[in-house]
């Protein structure tokens, strides 16, 4: 919780029982170093961390929200994903995990398909988008 000053990144939140340490590389698929590493870790508010453990969102290099399409619409505007800030502090290594997570993998493949991003992207390559275009819908 020091690395992200007690506050979620997204919302402001600073209640205790309403944040959540999330892991970038899932638990289950960890190190013992990366269970520890601040670097693969994001303090995120429950409802966010709960889309982001469930692979329907994450985060261009930049820090801007990425949503898979299988985040529906109410969803998405409870979360406020187009208007939601920036993850300011992203070093090189979050941004490292963040390239390998299966989920972000899967979203911008998906994004991809659909063709809302460059077709130079290669998610299997691990590229990430420096920022994503914001929806106007």
């Amino acid at each position: 919780m020091g690395y992200w000053e007690g506050r979620c990144p997204l919302t402001g939140i600073t209640e205790p029982a309403l944040l959540r340490a999330s892991h970038i590389v899932p638990w289950s698929e960890c190190t013992d170093a990366q269970r520890l590493d601040v670097y693969n870790g994001l303090l995120l508010s429950a409802l966010w961390d709960a889309a982001f453990d469930k692979g329907l969102v994450s985060f261009a290099d930049d820090g801007s929200p990425l949503a898979s399409p299988k985040l529906n619409q109410v969803a998405r505007q409870t979360l406020g994903v187009d208007a939601a800030p920036r993850l300011n502090g992203l070093r090189e290594a979050h941004r490292a995990n963040l390239r390998s997570a299966s989920s972000t993998i899967r979203i911008l493949s998906c994004i991809r398909k659909r063709r809302l991003l460059p077709l130079q992207f290669n998610a299997v390559a691990g590229d990430l988008p420096k920022a994503l275009p914001r929806r106007t819908s």
